[in-house]
């Protein structure tokens, strides 16, 4: 089940994590050398967050691409939700800002297939469907926007702000 609704974020929020430059068009293990780096990324992550102090407790995590500097690449963020702008030595930070987005909510029965299959179907519906049947056009970033990354989590949803909205409501930071 997909349910697609405007959505306003009434604050600013703020996420550290860690970032990769992907190229673009290669989905997760179908490079050459077959290595899932995106997991990888989010396995890095999990493994440094209980050492990241200026995370807040339960706080929701996200997994951004967005444009990166060098042709024929992006940028994909993994992190969670925090309580300063600034983060650590080594670690990227993203800024949610106020501001009117696209947010596709949807679940399935585990969160294997809630990552491997039911996102992609999502990502497929929300760009290659409803955003062109509603003449929406989006700001370059998506967001996956997880409760959990445990294995009983069967529900996230996809953020996507549109072009309308504030310009600098969104940005990202690499140290």
């Amino acid at each position: 089940m997909i349910e697609i609704a405007r959505r306003r974020s009434p604050a600013t929020e703020y996420f550290i994590g860690l970032s990769v430059k992907e190229p673009i068009g290669q989905l997760p293990g179908s490079g050459a050398t077959g290595i899932d780096t995106l997991g990888l990324l989010w396995d890095d992550f999990h493994e440094n967050k209980p050492g990241i102090r200026e995370l807040k407790a339960g706080g929701d995590e996200l997994g951004v691409a967005y444009p990166g500097t060098k042709p024929g690449y992006y940028r994909y963020f993994a992190g969670a939700e925090a309580h300063v702008v600034e983060p650590p030595e080594g670690f990227a930070a993203w800024t949610l800002a106020e501001g009117e987005y696209i947010v596709c909510s949807f679940a399935a029965e585990d969160f294997t297939h809630l990552v491997m299959d039911a996102l992609y179907k999502a990502q497929q519906y929300l760009f290659g469907t409803w955003l062109p049947n509603h003449g929406i056009t989006v700001k370059p970033f998506s967001i996956e926007r997880y409760a959990s990354h445990e294995p009983d989590t069967t529900s996230m949803e996809i953020w996507v702000m549109p072009e309308m909205a504030d310009a600098e409501s969104v940005h990202a930071r690499v140290n």
